[in-house]
């Protein structure tokens, strides 16, 4: 499992009621279900420390003082220095380069999670408390809501958690 992979299955996890229209999960599938949240937020936080050293591990010397200065000349702090921005910007955009393939790389890394799936019993419960018939607001993982049939929702729960 890659780290893209924790983020799509923490996501579905994230999606996964503990009550729904008024009725409750069950309290083993309800624990099941909190503790793969945890594990999987565990895993991106790692990822997400990894990636913060990395980035600035690409910074060149003096980086952090020269964007500050920059800021300041775009908000009219200080004098403008036209070449110096244009620098800056050029050595801004080489490094954002840089971290979204570092980003890339370490995305699709190798990582385990233990025990990082539910039980058949628990997608039954799941089942008992969502249905399959009509649809579901789903949260994709830019925070929107997606109206999802619940019989697909399903289909993702079991396909991504279910082993």
């Amino acid at each position: 499992m890659t780290y893209n992979d924790i983020y799509n299955h923490r996501n579905i996890l994230q999606n996964i009621p503990l009550t729904f229209e008024g009725r409750r999960l069950s309290k083993e599938t309800a624990a099941n279900v909190m503790l793969l949240r945890v594990a999987y937020q565990n895993k991106l936080n790692e990822y997400f420390r990894t990636m913060h050293e990395v980035e600035n591990g690409l910074k060149n010397d003096g980086y952090d003082e020269r964007a500050k200065k920059y800021a300041n000349m775009k908000e009219g702090k200080i004098e403008k220095d036209e070449e110096s921005m244009q620098a800056f910007e050029e050595e801004q955009a080489v490094w954002v380069d840089s971290i979204n393939e570092a980003r890339k790389r370490k995305a699709e890394e190798q990582v385990d999670i233990k025990n990082g799936k539910l039980t058949k019993q628990d997608l039954e419960d799941i089942y008992d408390l969502v249905g399959a018939d009509g649809n579901f607001d789903y949260l994709n993982a830019n925070g929107e809501s997606v109206e999802m049939k619940r019989e697909e929702f399903l289909s993702l729960i079991a396909y991504n958690l279910v082993g």
